[in-house]
């Protein structure tokens, strides 16, 4: 009798404790689903003496329309049309005039909603003689 009464009290906890409203989350976002573009492929970083170029492949997702390079902590930045990136999918940027310190590169895509919260990092220790690149 108290396994019955035991598993009856269980059943109830587990149906009066579940919320019917499965969609409850959906106010938060405003009805709309959020859409993150997708990464830039393959960033690397060559270091040249105080500058680097920056190189990656194009996102497969066809609605990044740009990207966004942040370095020298996020202060300087630099935007790049998507369409400007040729047909083999390979992009180089060159940053010039880097001082003699650690810098780390964040490439941002963004999507044709605006949003692109995703972040590729590299970090690059720039020196006058020698680089290193780390991932």
């Amino acid at each position: 009798m108290n396994f019955r009464y035991a598993c009856f009290i269980v059943l109830l906890l587990f149906t009066a404790g579940c919320e019917k409203d499965q969609y409850k989350y959906k106010e938060f976002i405003n009805n709309t689903e959020v859409v993150y573009a997708g990464l830039a492929e393959n960033f690397v970083a060559r270091s040249g003496r105080l500058r680097v170029q920056l190189e990656w492949t194009k996102s497969i997702d066809p609605k990044v329309v740009s990207y966004i390079i942040y370095w020298n902590n996020n202060r300087d930045s630099a935007t790049i049309q998507a369409s400007a990136i040729q047909a083999e999918g390979v992009y180089k940027y060159l940053v010039p005039g880097l001082p003699e310190y650690t810098q780390a590169f964040k490439i941002i895509t963004v999507n044709d909603r605006g949003t692109g919260p995703l972040v590729r990092t590299l970090t690059v220790y720039e020196f006058l003689d020698l680089s290193i690149t780390r991932h």
